[in-house]
């Protein structure tokens, strides 16, 4: 009956906590996915329970509306240390849960209600937990700058999350000016892809399954190479050819590299030179023109 009650209460306090804040959490930033143990399990449960569980103890002790809901009813010290004595004392005899079984329902009765008590508002500090980190993560970007907050996220937050979720969005990036991550997908059947990464997925392990492209587009090497044998030079960029169809996915298994870019859109570049300019103390303005193109050759 103890190894019973001991699994319950692991599983209460410490299991039950760390699925909540994954899950939770996971609605901002995808955490890394992998087969933990049992015993990675507990942990992870432990480091995430760790604080909701103080700030409930410290409520329910302190706070008397926090102390008394939900499950109130009549209650003092002594009551409980009389309980929690009976309790104790039937599970470990069952000679004295045998001559006080009355007593034992009874305290196991209100023993419950408190316990239940706490985990509710465990679970409840445990949710605003995972939100307040949640958010704190996704704001990596912005926030990055601060060394204590820094210091904390590359310990805590980049070991646990997602890597493909950090290479593939802009998650490093602050908010503002807005980027897109850009991809050139060489694959090993020799096919070259360039477009803006819109997706991804990855497998039960956190694996990555493959990743989609918009407005993707497919270099012509061959007919690259022809022109560049016939003139000896040649320009690439008119080599890239629309594929039909809004989005392409590329299986990863078909990937042999990888090359990213994260690029603001052309808008906001001025207005990124002028504030670089004016940290110089530089007055000036920047104007964005496309190039010129070459003349022809007689």
């Amino acid at each position: 009956m103890l190894a019973l009650v001991a699994s319950t209460l692991l599983i209460a306090y410490l299991l039950a906590p760390g699925l909540l804040f994954r899950f939770f959490f996971s609605l901002f930033i995808p955490l890394e996915k992998f087969r933990r143990t049992r015993s990675e399990e507990f942990t992870f449960g432990a480091v995430t329970t760790l604080l909701p569980l103080l700030l409930t103890l410290l409520s329910v002790l302190n706070v008397g509306w926090i102390g008394n809901h939900p499950f109130s009813f009549s209650d003092s010290p002594a009551q409980k240390r009389t309980d929690y004595r009976t309790v104790a004392s039937s599970l470990h005899s069952d000679a004295y849960f045998l001559q006080h079984q009355t007593e034992f329902w009874d305290a196991s009765s209100r023993v419950t209600q408190r316990q239940g008590r706490i985990l509710v508002w465990l679970y409840v500090s445990t949710i605003l937990e995972a939100f307040v980190f949640g958010w704190l993560g996704k704001n990596f970007g912005r926030f990055r700058r601060f060394e204590p907050y820094a210091l904390l996220a590359d310990k805590l937050l980049i070991p646990n999350i997602s890597s493909w979720y950090v290479l593939l969005t802009t998650f490093l990036w602050p908010r503002e000016p807005e980027r897109k991550v850009m991809a050139d997908l060489l694959t090993s059947d020799d096919h070259l892809y360039r477009g803006e990464v819109v997706g991804y997925e990855m497998d039960v392990e956190g694996n990555l399954r493959g990743i989609m492209l918009n407005d993707a587009l497919r270099f012509d090497r061959h007919s690259y190479l022809r022109e560049k044998d016939a003139k000896s030079a040649a320009d690439k960029e008119q080599f890239w050819k629309k594929i039909p169809g809004r989005n392409l996915f590329v299986f990863a298994d078909k990937l042999s590299t990888i090359n990213l870019s994260y690029v603001p859109p052309a808008s906001s570049i001025p207005g990124m030179l002028e504030g670089v300019l004016k940290k110089l103390r530089i007055e000036g303005q920047v104007r964005m023109q496309p190039p010129a193109r070459p003349s022809p050759k007689g």
